[in-house]
C-alpha cells in the first residue's frame, strides 16, 4: 500500500475530520492559552507607550493662545519704552525724557516727549497698542513689539530698535 502525502500548503485534516476537530480543541482549550498573557502584555507596552507620547507632546497652537502667563499692561509699556529708548539713541543721540508736550514739528523732542509719557490707545486679547508717531503693538504673550500701519496697506512689521530705521515712517 502506497502512503499518499499530503501537499505543502494543505491543512492535512482527514477525510473524517478527526484531526481538524482535534486542532481546533487544542486552539480553544483554556489550558493552553499560552498567548493570552502575551496579549495582555503587548496591550499594557501600548497604552503605556501611548499615555507617555500623550505627556511629552509639544503644544503646538500659538503663544497667545496657550494657557500662560502674559505681560501686564505695565510690563509691556516698560518692555516697549526701554526698546523705543534703544532706537532713540541708535538714531538721535542720548535720551532724556521730556515732560512738557513739544512743538509737533520737531521729530526728536515730539519723541521724547512720546517715549516718556506712553499710553495704551487700545488693547485686544493679543495685542497691547500704544500710539506713539504711529501705533506700536505688544505681543502679551511674547512681548514682540510690532510697528502697526494703517495705510493701503495695513502693515505689522515686527520692531528692532538696532536698525536705522527703526523710527522712521512704518509704511
Amino acid at each position: 500500500m502506497k502512503k499518499i502525502h499530503t501537499p505543502t500548503l494543505s491543512t492535512a485534516f482527514s477525510d473524517e475530520g478527526k484531526k481538524a476537530k482535534s486542532r481546533f480543541e487544542n486552539i480553544l482549550s483554556a489550558k493552553k492559552r499560552r498567548s493570552s498573557f502575551l496579549i495582555v502584555l503587548l496591550v499594557f507596552v501600548m497604552l503605556s507607550a501611548e499615555f507617555l507620547i500623550s505627556c511629552s507632546k509639544k503644544d503646538t497652537r500659538p503663544l497667545w493662545e496657550q494657557e500662560q502667563r502674559s505681560l501686564t499692561q505695565e510690563e509691556a509699556a516698560e518692555h516697549l519704552c526701554d526698546e523705543l529708548t534703544k532706537a532713540y539713541e541708535n538714531t538721535y543721540g542720548e535720551y532724556t525724557p521730556l515732560d512738557e508736550d513739544p512743538s509737533p514739528t520737531d521729530d526728536a523732542e515730539y519723541l521724547r516727549y512720546a517715549i516718556a509719557n506712553l499710553d495704551l490707545k487700545d488693547e485686544d486679547e493679543r495685542f497691547y497698542k500704544y500710539s506713539v508717531i504711529f501705533e506700536f503693538w505688544v505681543e502679551k504673550a511674547t512681548g514682540d513689539i510690532y510697528k502697526y500701519y494703517n495705510g493701503l496697506d495695513s502693515t505689522l512689521t515686527l520692531f528692532d530698535p538696532y536698525s536705522t530705521t527703526a523710527l522712521a515712517f512704518a509704511g
